[in-house]
């Protein structure tokens, strides 16, 4: 059974899986098996001896003593071995050892296997470890060192395992068995000790099949809709899992949740494997949203080993339905006694969740309907007791809805009672309560006075008359300022000035809006009651010049004009500009237009001293209005000026270079200190080339390098102009006349030859050295072993000669001209002086007595000094006369050799003179050959089976070369070929002719008889055929030898030789008789068909004749009165022995009387003659098929029918005689 976990809640952590995953025991090489020598079970120590560490999928059969291994005597203190019965070899009886293998669907690979050994003084010096694999032969790892006869420490050893294929990926069901074998004593103690280290067995232990989750989704449906708390209809998906070690966890991101029976929900789940698999394991995931909106998550299926899956899914959560109103309670309406309505209050915001449907509308009703106080409208013209307000979306926070309420006119003074307004739509209802007061009637009446015109970069102040009447709550007036088209709110906002009396002081702020219909009037807020007038004519309020920043738009060079930009002024408007640099006399510019985004520039020229001083904008003035606004400028007015001086340069010079492509070095002077430029510079009038980062130190003085070419030597180098690059934007100086000449001097080169060999004792010829460059030059040049200088050589080739007691190679080290060193590319050649000692033949081995004809050897010379000129041959040992052999080596071979041969080697040392080695002889023996004749073999034959054979006689498939053939070589048609060998020594080889006979063995198969065979009726047969009962030996079967099941062989003899035989299975298949009366009676007009017999596949035949010679009958055939017929039965296909039956026609009274009623002849040939008493009426000529063939009819009782027509054959005669009926049977010849 699968078993399932469910969590509630289930909390999967990113923490827990890594901490699962470095669980796995396939993460890398481990300790596998263990054993503790502190914890052996005392003395000697338990066998088997059970690992103290063990990976939980690995079985392991202990740690056990070889039976022949002793325990007798004192052991060792924590340690674990015997005493004595060492046999070295791996087996069960002297070794010791153990047998693990992986749990079910599991495999393990060793990486090494270590041990901590000691012996006693007497024991094994050492030990060997091997491994065998489901009991095969054990095969060897290593061989390990004992040394330690004391302590518990031991001789560490350890082996690696890792490249043994044999002991990697070990599967279920495959035992491996490690053998410890000490070796070197059979007597004495050894043990394994050092605690934890006394046997360590480290790999990896890793699924058969690596963990696999594989669900049959993706992903599922997008869950739809859900309301935030419900939940979804559920969707499923499966999963199926192999190789799992672990359980199958499955969790759910937030809002989703999932179940294994579609009824229980949970987080998340686990699956428990079953033999490591799960399949087709059904997953119900709904949506339980914990938030609105679309949400997006995982079904996340993990196991320890597996990569995780996903499944993805999606759904959006809706908020829960909601709708409200504010305010709550709206208890401000209000109006003075014979006035109203009230003025109107606009609801401040309407806000819904999932209204439903998600566009409609709402409708506000009063609950006191047409006889309320209040009234309500949905645009603030129209009003009544309900309004319809139009939403368009499920959720809506609408600002400012247009729903408005208000007390009617006509109201008495005093508190008005207060009525509810219910709010209904979207399948949601709420309410909000109005009140309000009516108030004695008060007034208020500004003064008619005119104000401005102001500019609004300034606070503007003025006051404002006014005269109030009636009863005012409020102990405050407000003045209240217009829109810019001088439109006055109905609510007390908007507000420029407050006094308890009149006058009251109005400020307009600067920067207040420009405009030219500004008016003012008079509130009071309690009641709130505005003047019945404003002051009665247009305020103008001019725009003054804003201002935020200073900026230059970029450093300029020394005589430029810098671009002064000012930020947030007024747009597209014109200015008067006051500034000055360093306090110096103000500057004004006038006329000056800013752009379209406030921004205005204007020219400042500037030279090198304005560099870093202060540019001050004192003032701004707008001037294309009146009255024209300005500000004196005080802060954020102000910039440090950015004046970059030209760049200088005084002069230049450079190094002189040795070869083509070398760097000179290019020094400029009078540069501006620690600046960087580029320098535009021509070599020799040609193209102007640059080079840039050219940077001046302190004093001005900068280097760089540039690369020179032979034929750049003597010409000019021009500096072109200098441009500053550290600045921007940079600033150039064109240069006049500052120049140098370039010097680039060719290398100097040596090439030395001269290699020649002298004789010890002599002097060398000269050894020459060439030099290119300018004299003088010095050389260095060695021998290898010492250096030789020589100084202010004036002419090339400088030649020297040396003597010299060993060879010597000379090389040129080193060459210096009147400018310039060689490079060692140009340093060449070599000179090697070869000294020659004397020449010395030296010594040939090799001499040996050999066999005529078919001989080889190799002759060594050893000794000699110098070098081999070559060989000499000769029949005679004084080489009176001798044949030159072209062969340089110190070896010689000869082979082939008919006569005594006799060899030195020619030697000269260099130019030395020539000598010779010492002789050599080879000795040749001589056999004479075989002489022998053509042979012939039946079927097979083998070398032991020619003529001559014997002690020293050796056969050969090849006239020359080839291997011995071996007695038991099987011979074939061909040639072969013959020596012997007397004294060591192999004659020449005699051909003899042989043949072999092969006869191919009969063809044949199984066969099967019925009832009984002869060795004649089997397949094949005749001249030359042989049958046997056994594959070999035996007598040739007679043809009449009755046949038995079984099996039997067949030969053939052809040209006298007999092949070898075949394998025939025979089946004798025996089929008994029909069974059935022999004696019946049958019913005139009856046929074969009718006789009463039993048998399978039933076959008649008329006569014994047609029995023996298989011709059956038609069971159609007529029964005759006194006939014999013979039926067979046919059993597996065997026809058997037939059952004879006579047949009687049971007598009537319309039978014919036998003894009246006669036929003849019988058998006939022409005319066959019927007679009886009464008169024969009808006969009728029948085949043995049935088939009707003849019919004649009479009237006597003597008939005479002609037959001579019909074939030979069996035929039957239905004859009549009025009511008698009879059948004959006749034969036509």
């Amino acid at each position: 059974m699968i078993m399932m976990k469910s969590l509630q809640p289930k909390i999967c952590s990113l923490l827990f899986y890594i901490l699962l995953s470095l669980s796995i025991p396939w993460a890398g090489n481990a300790q596998l098996l263990g054993w503790n020598s502190s914890n052996n079970g005392g003395g000697f120590g338990v066998s088997p001896w059970a690992p103290e560490t063990i990976d939980s999928h690995l079985q392991c059969s202990g740690l056990t003593r070889g039976s022949a291994i002793g325990t007798s005597g004192g052991a060792a203190q924590s340690a674990w071995g015997g005493a004595g019965g060492w046999t070295g070899t791996p087996t069960d009886v002297g070794s010791f050892y153990f047998t693990f293998q992986a749990t079910a669907g599991y495999k393990v690979s060793l990486s090494s296997i270590s041990t901590a050994t000691r012996r006693s003084n007497a024991g094994p010096s050492g030990c060997s470890v091997w491994y065998s694999i489901n009991n095969a032969p054990p095969t060897k790892i290593t061989d390990w060192i004992t040394t330690s006869s004391s302590g518990n420490t031991g001789t560490p050893n350890s082996a690696d395992l890792s490249g043994i294929n044999d002991l990697q990926e070990v599967a279920t069901g495959s035992t491996i068995k490690i053998y410890i074998v000490p070796q070197g004593s059979s007597t004495g103690n050894y043990y394994l000790n050092n605690g934890t280290n006394c046997l360590r067995i480290e790999g990896v232990v890793a699924p058969l099949i690596s963990p696999l989750i594989t669900p049959s989704l993706t992903s599922l449906n997008n869950f739809g809709d859900v309301i935030v708390g419900a939940t979804s209809a559920s969707q499923s998906f499966t999963f199926d899992g192999e190789g799992l070690t672990d359980d199958v966890s499955i969790a759910a991101s937030a809002g989703f949740e999932i179940s294994t029976d579609n009824t229980n929900w949970f987080p998340g789940s686990d699956f428990s494997p079953v033999g490591g698999s799960l399949n087709d394991m059904q997953i119900w995931v709904r949506f339980k949203p914990v938030a609105t909106g679309a949400v997006s998550g995982n079904i996340t299926l993990t196991s320890p080993g597996a990569d995780d899956k996903i499944v993805a899914v999606s759904g959006t959560g809706l908020p829960v339905p909601a709708l409200s109103v504010t305010p709550e309670v709206i208890n401000s309406l209000t109006y003075p006694e014979n006035g109203g309505p009230s003025a109107a209050f606009q609801l401040t915001s309407l806000t819904s969740i999932a209204l439903s449907p998600a566009s409609g509308t709402i409708i506000f009703s009063i609950s006191g309907g047409s006889s309320s106080n209040y009234e309500i409208s949905a645009d603030g013209i129209n009003w009544g007791f309900s309004a319809a307000f139009a939403y368009a979306s499920a959720d809506n926070t609408i600002v400012n809805p247009e729903i408005y309420v208000r007390m009617k006119a006509g109201l008495t003074a005093g508190a008005i009672a207060p009525d509810t307004v219910s709010v209904d739509g979207g399948g949601l209802s709420t309410f909000f309560t109005i009140a309000g007061i009516v108030d004695p009637p008060s007034t208020i009446l500004s003064d008619d006075e005119p104000y401005g015109p102001f500019c609004n970069g300034v606070a503007n102040t003025f006051d404002v008359d006014f005269t109030p009447s009636g009863s005012f709550t409020g102990t405050l007036f407000y003045a209240q300022i217009s829109d810019v088209d001088g439109n006055f709110s109905n609510l007390p906002e908007n507000i420029v000035g407050t006094s308890a009396t009149s006058p009251i002081t109005v400020t307009l702020p600067a920067g207040f809006t420009a405009g030219t219909q500004y008016r003012v009037r008079v509130f009071n807020d309690n009641p709130l009651t505005f003047s019945s007038n404003d002051n009665g004519h247009d305020i103008i309020i001019n725009n003054i010049t804003p201002f935020s920043g200073i900026v230059q738009q970029q450093a300029v060079c020394d005589g430029n004009e810098a671009i002064i930009t000012l930020s947030g002024v007024s747009p597209d408007a014109v200015f008067n500009i006051t500034y000055n640099i360093n306090s110096a006399p103000d500057e004004v510019l006038t006329g000056q237009i800013s752009d379209g985004s406030g921004e205005l520039n204007f020219n400042v020229l500037l030279n090198a001293q304005n560099n870093g001083q202060t540019l001050t904008v004192t003032a701004i003035e707008r001037s294309d209005i009146t009255p024209s606004c300005g500000i004196t400028l005080t802060a954020n007015n102000t910039l440090t000026l950015a004046v970059n001086p030209l760049p200088q340069i005084s002069g230049v010079i450079t190094t002189p270079v040795c070869g083509s492509g070398e760097m000179t070095t290019v020094t400029v002077t009078g540069m501006l200190p620690s600046t960087t430029s580029a320098i535009d510079y021509t070599i020799a009038g040609g193209s102007l080339q640059t080079v840039n980062g050219v940077t001046a130190d302190a004093t001005g003085t900068a280097t760089f390098q540039l690369s020179l070419l032979a034929d750049d030597d003597g010409e000019e180098f021009r500096v072109e102009s200098i441009t500053r690059t550290d600045v921007l934007p940079s600033c150039t100086y064109e240069v006049n006349g500052i120049s140098t000449l370039l010097i680039a001097n060719e290398r100097p080169t040596a090439t030395i030859v001269g290699d020649q060999s002298i004789c010890f004792g002599t002097e060398s010829s000269d050894i020459s050295i060439s030099l290119t460059g300018t004299a003088p030059w010095n050389i260095t040049y060695t021998d290898g072993t010492s250096a030789f200088t020589e100084d202010n050589i004036m002419q090339s080739p400088y030649t020297f000669t040396a003597s010299i007691f060993s060879t010597k190679t000379y090389t040129v080290t080193a060459v210096e001209d009147a400018h310039c060193q060689a490079l060692p590319a140009g340093l060449t050649g070599s000179a090697t002086v070869t000294v020659n000692s004397f020449s010395n033949g030296g010594t040939v081995s090799g001499s040996a007595t050999v066999c005529n004809g078919e001989n080889s050897g190799t002759l060594e010379l050893t000794g000699y000094n110098g070098s081999i000129i070559g060989w000499q041959s000769s029949e005679n040992i004084s080489f009176a006369t001798f044949a030159d052999i072209d062969n340089t080596t110190s070896s010689l071979a000869y082979a082939d050799l008919t006569a005594t041969t006799y060899y030195r080697a020619v030697v000269a040392n260099g130019n030395c003179p020539v000598t010779y080695s010492t002789v050599a002889a080879i000795t040749v023996n001589t056999v004479p050959s075989l002489i022998t004749q053509s042979q012939v073999f039946c079927n097979e034959a083998h070398v032991a089976d020619l003529f001559p054979s014997g002690a020293g006689i050796q056969w050969y498939a090849d006239g020359v070369g080839g291997n011995v053939l071996a007695d038991s070589e099987a011979l074939a048609t061909g040639d072969y070929y013959v020596s012997q060998t007397i004294n060591g020594c192999e004659s020449a080889r005699t051909l003899t002719s042989v043949t072999v006979n092969m006869i191919d063995a009969p063809v044949t198969a199984a066969q099967s008889f019925c009832n009984q065979a002869i060795v004649s009726d089997l397949e094949p047969s005749g001249a030359g055929i042989q049958w046997y009962t056994s594959l070999s030996g035996g007598n040739v079967l007679s043809d009449s030898e009755a046949l038995a099941t079984g099996d039997y062989y067949v030969s053939q003899t052809i040209n006298g030789c007999e092949s070898g035989r075949t394998l025939a299975s025979i089946t004798i298949n025996s089929t008994d008789a029909p069974e059935g009366e022999t004696e019946q009676e049958f019913t005139e007009g009856e046929t074969l068909a009718d006789i009463d017999v039993s048998g399978m596949d039933l076959q008649w035949y008329l006569t014994e004749s047609d029995l023996e010679e298989d011709l059956p009958a038609d069971v159609n055939t007529p029964l005759v009165n006194g006939a014999t017929y013979y039926v067979t039965q046919a059993v597996n296909g065997c026809r058997g022995a037939a059952l004879a039956v006579t047949v009687t026609a049971e007598l009537s009274v319309g039978d014919f009387d036998s003894h009246e009623f006669v036929f003849y002849p019988n058998p006939v040939q022409d005319i066959l003659h019927i007679a009886y008493t009464e008169t024969i009426t009808l006969a009728i000529i029948y085949n043995i098929n049935g088939q009707e063939l003849k019919s004649v009819k009479g009237n006597e009782s003597l008939l005479d029918i002609d037959v001579s027509q019909l074939p030979e054959g069996i035929y039957f005669m239905k004859v009549q005689s009025g009511d008698v009926l009879s059948v004959l049977r006749f034969v036509k010849k």
